[in-house]
């Protein structure tokens, strides 16, 4: 693990990081920069226990400490930063003190996810990510073994959806239904 030390809110390397509350431009972004923003240590947990590819994070000391033992054998750099780089950064008050970018993957085709599934859980035309992401909470709580979106379903690896569902959408197998539900 490399640890990095920032003060300066405009260094570059944070650009995956930046503007986060802004819905419409994050909507757009994060696809087109190909990757998936995870807030909060529990979350940033089962990211890293996924062990998807990890860009780098952005943590203040407190968090870097909470999560060493996870992060000693991290290939990606550990960015830390005084709380208020990061809010300027992000452009809201990170309370949580812990975000990490991961590489976005595209979902797996339908028939993947349902082989071997026996429960199900189907969403349709939920927009809103905090939506996604409680329903997705609950699906893993409940013992579900996929998870099945609408075209019209919000991005499941969106910010928010991530952080509602304290992680859990990114161990949770997910795929696009190829069309909506008949009424």
């Amino acid at each position: 693990m490399e640890t990095i030390l920032i003060v300066d809110p405009a260094d570059p390397r944070l650009d995956d990081y930046r503007d986060l509350k802004e819905h419409e431009r994050r909507l757009r972004l994060e696809p087109a920069r190909s990757c998936v923003i995870v807030e909060g240590h529990v979350p940033i947990g089962v990211l890293l226990d996924t062990g998807r590819p990890v860009r780098s994070l952005l943590l203040l000391e407190r968090e870097r400490a909470r999560l060493a033992d996870r992060l000693a054998t991290l290939a990606a750099p550990v960015y830390l930063a005084p709380p208020e780089v990061i809010d300027a950064v992000a452009g809201f008050s990170v309370h949580r003190g812990a975000l990490a970018s991961a590489d976005r993957w595209a979902l797996p085709p339908l028939a993947e996810v349902l082989a071997g599934a026996r429960t199900v859980v189907v969403l349709e035309a939920a927009v809103d990510l905090t939506n996604v992401g409680a329903v997705a909470r609950s699906a893993r709580a409940l013992g579900a073994d996929a998870l099945l979106l609408c075209p019209r379903c919000a991005d499941p690896l969106g910010r928010r959806a991530v952080r509602v569902s304290a992680g859990h959408i990114l161990d949770l197998p997910l795929a696009r239904l190829p069309a909506e539900l008949p009424d």
